[in-house]
């Protein structure tokens, strides 16, 4: 009688796809070192029954992993990471998907362009008097919450799937708030042990003197806790933003009312 096959579970699957990678890779060229190529990649995979397009999107996940913001401060280890990231595979072409969000980033968020680059552009707030007054007016009236608002910077990476589709990384920096929040939580802690150092000095009973001391601290780290709130909704806002490319919802017209308020804007304002 005949051994059962052999089943290989998910970890096993891909440690034996990576070493076949490998060994292609070897004997195909010496001057392939430790990595294929796309093209090597895509071949690969369609010997092994993998479909070239999951592939593509595999691979640009990976890609816009490798530019993912890093955090390794001591704020970061103590209150949380201050970056929140959302990527998905949306319908499109590089060029097109990177010009609608970045016309919802200037018109909606009133963000301005900081930098561009060839598949990625970054922005940062605005912070003219304009651009105040829009906000404030919208949050008054409307309800809005620009959550980009207090970031440092934003940014949206985007990479070819294929003829039709690109994967969208974007990324929103909120080390700003981040900070306000934990300069804010200290004060608290400040005050706490000034207050108990008073208290000492005024010959109040020690357990209660110490009270402020123990309070302010704890006080001061929810505090500076509280950051993660505008974190969350900034988090929101960047898979709303994938929601409406995803949709197609970018690609229409803009309202009549947008239109107006464009209209109503100084010369140049919320435009490219």
């Amino acid at each position: 009688m005949g051994l059962p096959p052999v089943k290989f579970d998910r970890g096993a699957l891909e440690r034996v796809l990576a070493r076949a990678a490998e060994l292609q890779a070897a004997s195909q060229s010496e001057d392939a070192g430790e990595g294929l190529t796309e093209q090597q990649l895509v071949e690969l995979g369609r010997e092994v029954g993998l479909d070239a397009t999951a592939l593509r999107q595999a691979m640009a996940e990976e890609q816009s992993r490798s530019i993912a913001p890093r955090d390794a401060s001591l704020a970061s280890r103590l209150l949380g990471a201050a970056s929140v990231s959302a990527e998905r595979t949306v319908p499109g072409t590089p060029a097109d998907v990177l010009a609608a969000v970045d016309e919802w980033m200037r018109r909606q968020e009133y963000l301005q362009l900081k930098r561009r680059h060839p598949a990625r552009l970054v922005w940062e707030p605005q912070r003219d008097v304009a651009a105040s007054l829009a906000r404030t007016v919208e949050r008054t009236f409307g309800g809005k919450e620009h959550a980009f608002s207090r970031a440092m910077e934003v940014s949206a990476f985007v990479t070819p799937v294929d003829a039709t589709h690109v994967h969208v990384r974007l990324d929103a920096d909120m080390t700003p708030t981040r900070a306000s929040y934990a300069a804010g939580g200290s004060a608290l802690a400040v005050t706490g042990a000034v207050a108990a150092g008073i208290l000492f000095v005024l010959g109040v009973l020690p357990v209660v003197a110490v009270l402020p001391a123990v309070a302010g601290p704890l006080g001061g780290l929810a505090v500076a806790r509280g950051f993660r709130g505008p974190v969350a909704r900034a988090a929101l806002a960047l898979d709303q933003l994938l929601d409406r490319l995803e949709s197609g919802e970018l690609k229409r017209r803009g309202s009549l009312l947008d239109a107006l308020k464009q209209a109503a804007l100084p010369p140049g304002f919320g435009r490219g």
